[in-house]
């Protein structure tokens, strides 16, 4: 966890470890090391990883290699109660999928490939562990991400048409989360916290069909599609903790959304001819509840109840982006609505030094649920 994970208390230690895997001639390598010094802690990682085609005893599955690496650095500074800490983090991956047919006398060939798929994440983190009778814990954290995925996608059938896909992604991604633990009530804890987040993605997709024996020398049938938009979301939310007696907790939690969508750019390319696109703009508030039952039997038994509500806001690619692969096009729907739930769960535990046993029953009322249905081929030629 690029917000939580630290250094070491000692001054330095680290480990190497590799790994071989025979069936892929392939390999894992990673090396850690962690030091402190004074009131500073800092930690390095490093890791890398290839796996060739994988090897059965019908011969080499090609293609199915992939190549990843990441690197990630915490330096961290502790002042009495407070701890201050900056971290970053990279990852990279360039893969080949081996395709599934459902049908394998339709293709001649089918290729499939990520050439990237590259995140960078930079956060700074800030704890302070009992600031006074009022304050526990006060934790803060900032952090800036990118992600930029490539994609290609090629199809040749076996009656002469060829279909191939592209795709770039850039996605950009801010975030900040507030969270204080106090003691303002002799009953019981209370959390309060707010959470923000800016998502922008930007997308630039291609595909083209080539028909052979349209005369004079065949026909190609371009499409293209790019769109720009971004997901705003500001939480604020509150718990309470309320000790009913020895053995009975209480706890009561709220939390209100407000959740901004929109499209900054929007084109669409069909026989290179350019489409009337119109572009969109949604927002959301929503307030949510919980409350949870806890009864502790004995020293060794508990039973529980709780009750919650759930909500999920549709993504950048659900609402807007249009992906065209296997020579399927999946579109956004403007007009989804968020997915929301009701959940009530009836639980027990039991823990000892040596055993822990937990069982729940519980249901669960969705609404709105968000899934892919096939339409009308729109896009047809």
């Amino acid at each position: 966890n690029i917000i939580t994970k630290r250094g070491s208390t000692k001054p330095i230690e680290g480990s190497i470890t590799a790994t071989g895997f025979s069936a892929t001639s392939g390999y894992s390598t990673s090396a850690n090391l962690m030091g402190a010094a004074g009131d500073i802690d800092w930690r390095l990682t490093a890791s890398k990883a290839h796996e060739g085609d994988r090897r059965t005893p019908e011969g080499r599955i090609s293609p199915t290699d992939y190549d990843t690496d990441q690197l990630s650095m915490h330096v961290g500074y502790t002042s009495g109660k407070h701890y201050f800490a900056a971290k970053a983090d990279q990852y990279r991956l360039e893969a080949n999928t081996l395709p599934y047919f459902q049908n394998e006398s339709q293709y001649s060939g089918f290729d499939l490939s990520i050439p990237q798929r590259d995140l960078q994440k930079f956060g700074l983190f800030y704890e302070g562990i009992n600031l006074n009778s009022l304050v526990a814990r006060v934790e803060g954290s900032v952090y800036y991400q990118t992600v930029d995925r490539e994609f290609l996608n090629r199809i040749e059938f076996r009656s002469g048409p060829v279909i191939d896909n592209n795709s770039s992604d850039q996605q950009e991604t801010s975030g900040l989360k507030l969270q204080a633990d106090l003691n303002l009530l002799p009953v019981g804890s209370t959390v309060v916290g707010i959470e923000y987040e800016y998502d922008t993605l930007v997308t630039d997709k291609g595909s083209n069909i080539f028909v052979p024996f349209m005369p004079p020398s065949g026909l190609n049938v371009p499409m293209g599609f790019y769109d720009d938009a971004f997901i705003r979301t500001f939480s604020a939310y509150i718990q309470q903790q309320l000790q009913l007696g020895e053995k009975t907790t209480l706890h009561m939690g709220g939390r209100f959304y407000t959740v901004d969508a929109e499209q900054n750019e929007a084109r669409e390319i069909k026989n290179n001819v350019p489409q009337a696109v119109s572009l969109t703009s949604k927002t959301d508030e929503r307030f949510l509840g919980s409350l949870g039952l806890v009864h502790k039997l004995n020293d060794d038994w508990t039973i529980r109840a709780n009750a919650s509500q759930g909500y999920s806001y549709p993504t950048l690619q659900q609402l807007f982006l249009t992906t065209i692969a296997g020579g399927t096009v999946v579109s956004g729907d403007k007009d989804l609505k968020p997915e929301k739930s009701d959940v009530f769960e009836l639980g027990t535990r039991w823990n000892t030094n040596r055993f822990m046993l937990d069982a729940a029953v519980y249901h669960i009322w969705s609404e709105d649920y968000i899934l892919e249905v096939e339409i009308e081929d729109k896009y047809s030629i």
